[in-house]
């Protein structure tokens, strides 16, 4: 491999930001590239995720609550890359706050029924 090769690598792995910093507010585009490659770069393996509800239990897969961040508003977005940026730097458990997020979900959508 050339040099240049090694650079314009080098160059396309760190096309997202490793620190919640380095992406301005009002800056969504930004934020949708660091949370796709996030996801990409980690690769979390499937799971779903057990929520209990007064009407009753729901079961929420790792894919959907990945959409569902996509899906965010970007002031929304800005906060869960805050979040995954702080989990990742301590070596946390994505999936812990994953589950969190599909809970907080569920509450949402019960509270409109």
């Amino acid at each position: 491999m050339t040099l240049r090769t090694q650079q314009q690598e080098t160059q396309t792995m760190n096309l997202a930001p490793h620190r919640a910093e380095d992406v301005m507010i009002g800056e969504p585009v930004q934020t949708q590239k660091w949370l796709k490659l996030f996801f990409e770069e980690k690769a979390l393996q499937s799971r779903l995720y057990e929520v209990q509800a007064a009407d009753g239990v729901h079961l929420i897969g790792t894919e959907t609550v990945i959409e569902l961040i996509h899906q965010a508003p970007p002031n929304e977005q800005l906060t869960v890359m805050n979040v995954l940026t702080q989990i990742d730097f301590h070596n946390g458990n994505v999936h812990h706050f994953l589950n969190h997020l599909a809970a907080c979900y569920v509450r949402t959508m019960a509270a409109f029924d």
